[in-house]
C-alpha cells in the first residue's frame, strides 16, 4: 500500500499517545488512560489502518507500557527494524530516539523456531490461593472453574475427536478438576488421566462420556503430544505472561510480537490465540490488580475479523477474546483491535472499545455500522459521511474522556518509527531475528 503522507510536528507534544496532527496543525494526543478502555482502529484496505494501529503500539511503548501483539500475517514483526533516522523530520527526532532507547522488540513464533519458539506445555491451571483477591468463597470457586473450563474447551476443540463435543468438554473438565491442585500440568499427563480417569477421582467416566468416545479422545490428544500438532506443545520457552512483561534491563519496555504465519493451519492458529487469551485472563485474575489506574499492558490483535467474526460464527478464539474485552479494563489490560470493515468483527468487541480511530470506509454499509456505534451518544457525528472515500492516512479519532472534542478529532497520522513494508515471510522473520541478535 502507499504509505500515508507524514506531516511535520509544529509543536512539541505533551506526554501521551501522539497520533499525528489535526487540521489546525495542533498535535493530536490521546491520554494513555484511554488504552484501559480499549481502542478500535477501522479502515479499508490501503487506508493506513495498520499504520495507525502500529503508531498506537509504538506510543504505548514510548510511554512505558508493554505490548503483546498478535501478528497473523507478518506486518507487526517489522517492529524489529527501525526506520532510518535520516527519514525522520527533526521535530520528531526526540520521540523517535526516546522510543529507540526504550523499546525491546521480541519475536515469538509458536510451533516453529523462526523466532523465539513458544510452547503451550505445560498448561497452567489456577490455584485457589491465586484467587485470594476475589471476595467470597463461592465467587472464587466460580472463577477457578471458569478458567479450567476454558482449558477443557480449547483442548477438545483442537483434538477434533469425532462424536459429541459437549460430552468431551464435560469429561475433560472433570479430569482437569481432579488435577487442579497443581499449578501446571503436562499435556501428556492429561492424556494419562483421560485413559485412566480414576487418577482424577472419576470412578465412572461413562456418566460423562462413552468408553469408545473416551478412547477416541485419548488417541486424538495423544496425537497432540506425539503427532504433527506436537510442535505447539514441545520445544522453546513456555508461554509466560510475567516473562513477556519483564524487561531485560532497567528502562526497557517489552514489545512482544507473536507471529502466527509459520503455523501449519488455521486450527492451530485459533487454538494458540484462544490459549493465549485464556492465559492472559488467568494472569489478570491471579496477578493483576483489579483497582483502576495505570495500564498493565496493551494487547494488540491485528486482522481481528479472523478471530472475532461478526454474527453466529464461533471460532475457537472468539469467546476467550470477548472475555478479555469485557474484563480487561478492570485489571488494567488495554485491548487494541484493527480491522478493515466494522461489519466484519463482533459487535460486542467494538461495544467494549470506548476509543475509536476511523480511517477511510469502503461502503455505505460500513458508514451505517459506525453510525450505530455512536447512536447512544447523541446520533451520528457530522464527519462520518466524509469517511467514505477519505484520503489514505487521514483519520477521525474519538476517545474516552475527550470532553473538548466529543465530536471527534480529524488528523493525519504521524510517521512510523519502525519499518512498514510488505508482510514478512517466515524465512524473512528468521533472517531478521538472527541479524538482530535474537535467534
Amino acid at each position: 500500500m502507499t504509505q500515508p503522507r507524514p506531516t511535520p510536528l509544529r509543536h512539541s507534544p505533551p506526554s501521551g499517545l501522539y497520533l499525528g496532527e489535526g487540521r489546525d496543525g495542533e498535535p493530536v494526543v490521546v491520554p494513555t488512560a484511554a488504552l484501559n478502555t480499549h481502542v478500535a482502529v477501522v479502515g479499508a484496505a490501503g487506508s493506513g489502518k495498520t499504520w495507525m494501529a502500529k503508531v498506537l503500539a509504538e506510543e504505548a511503548v514510548r510511554n512505558g507500557i508493554p505490548v503483546i501483539a498478535i501478528d497473523p500475517q507478518g506486518d507487526l514483526v517489522q517492529f524489529l527494524q527501525r526506520r532510518d533516522e535520516r527519514e525522520v523530520p527533526p521535530a520528531l527526532l526526540p520521540m523517535y530516539r526516546e522510543l529507540a532507547e526504550r523499546v525491546e522488540p521480541r519475536i515469538f513464533t509458536p510451533g516453529s523456531s523462526h523466532g523465539t519458539r513458544l510452547a503451550l506445555d505445560p498448561i497452567r491451571l489456577p490455584h485457589r490461593d491465586d484467587l485470594a483477591a476475589i471476595e467470597g468463597e463461592a465467587r472464587r470457586a466460580e472463577e477457578e472453574d471458569n478458567m479450567i473450563q476454558a482449558v477443557a474447551v480449547n483442548l477438545a476443540s483442537l483434538a477434533s475427536a469425532s462424536g459429541d463435543r459437549s460430552s468431551q468438554e464435560t469429561f475433560l473438565l472433570q479430569v482437569l478438576r481432579g488435577m487442579k491442585r497443581r499449578e501446571a500440568v503436562d499435556l501428556a499427563d492429561v492424556v494419562h488421566h483421560v485413559r485412566d480417569p480414576e487418577l482424577s477421582g472419576i470412578d465412572d467416566p461413562t456418566v460423562f462420556i462413552k468408553d469408545s468416545a473416551r478412547t477416541n479422545l485419548a488417541m486424538k490428544l495423544t496425537s497432540l503430544v506425539h503427532g504433527t500438532a506436537a510442535n505447539l506443545f514441545s520445544g522453546g520457552v513456555p508461554l509466560d505472561i510475567d516473562a513477556m512483561l519483564r524487561p531485560s534491563a532497567e528502562g526497557r519496555v517489552p514489545l512482544n510480537v507473536i507471529y502466527l504465519n509459520a503455523m501449519t493451519n488455521d486450527d492451530q492458529k485459533q487454538f494458540f490465540v484462544a490459549s493465549l487469551a485464556s492465559e492472559i485472563y488467568r494472569w489478570m485474575v491471579t496477578s493483576a490488580s483489579a483497582e483502576g489506574g495505570r495500564t498493565s499492558f496493551l494487547f494488540y490483535l491485528d486482522e481481528a475479523r479472523d478471530y472475532l467474526p461478526a454474527g453466529a460464527k464461533r471460532p475457537m478464539a472468539k469467546e476467550p477474546l470477548l472475555r478479555l474485552f469485557s474484563q480487561g479494563r478492570k485489571y488494567g489490560v488495554g485491548c487494541l483491535i484493527c480491522t478493515q470493515s466494522p461489519r466484519s468483527v463482533d459487535y460486542n468487541a467494538f461495544g467494549n472499545c470506548s476509543s475509536k480511530v476511523i480511517g477511510r470506509l469502503e461502503s455505505a454499509q460500513d458508514v451505517e455500522r459506525v453510525s450505530e456505534w455512536f447512536s447512544t451518544e447523541g446520533g451520528a457525528p457530522s464527519w462520518l459521511k466524509g469517511r467514505k472515500g477519505a484520503d489514505a492516512g487521514s483519520f477521525v479519532a474519538r476517545w474516552a474522556g475527550d470532553g473538548d472534542h466529543k465530536k471527534g478529532r480529524s488528523l493525519r497520522g504521524r510517521l512510523l518509527y519502525s519499518a512498514h513494508e510488505g508482510a514478512w515471510s517466515p524465512d524473512r522473520v528468521e533472517r531478521e531475528v538472527r541479524e538482530a541478535g535474537g535467534g
